[in-house]
């Protein structure tokens, strides 16, 4: 096995067992919540902004409508339906408004099951 294929094998390793282990791939792609029922409730966390910022409040959106605007650095959101779901941060001071930080999440329900038998 060449050195390039040992590399690509090991990487795809670690990518199997950190989903089956249930870890937060978010810097390879969309992450999917996996909800038993909805509606369900997450917390949304992020970094404060510098002090020297001076801001007064963070705007949260979920799909384009405020969902907060609290003055700490974490809003709960609560999904209603399953599919993508984009939810974004804005930063406030008395001057201006910050452009939008936002992240994508797939809200997965699972289906019905099938195959029911009693014996």
């Amino acid at each position: 096995m060449t050195v390039t294929k040992l590399k690509l094998a090991s990487l795809f390793l670690f990518i199997l067992l950190s989903v089956s282990c249930g870890s937060d791939m978010s810097r390879l792609g969309v992450v999917v919540i996996h909800a038993q029922s909805l509606p369900v409730t997450k917390i949304v966390d992020w970094d404060d902004n510098p002090v020297t910022d001076e801001v007064t409040n963070y705007t949260v959106t979920l799909d384009k409508v405020i969902v907060g605007n609290p003055t700490v650095s974490q809003q709960s959101v609560t999904f209603t339906t399953p599919g993508l779901h984009t939810v974004s941060v804005t930063a406030t001071n008395l001057w201006a408004t910050s452009a939008a930080a936002s992240i994508t999440r797939n809200v997965v329900v699972p289906g019905n099951p099938s195959g029911i038998v009693v014996r």
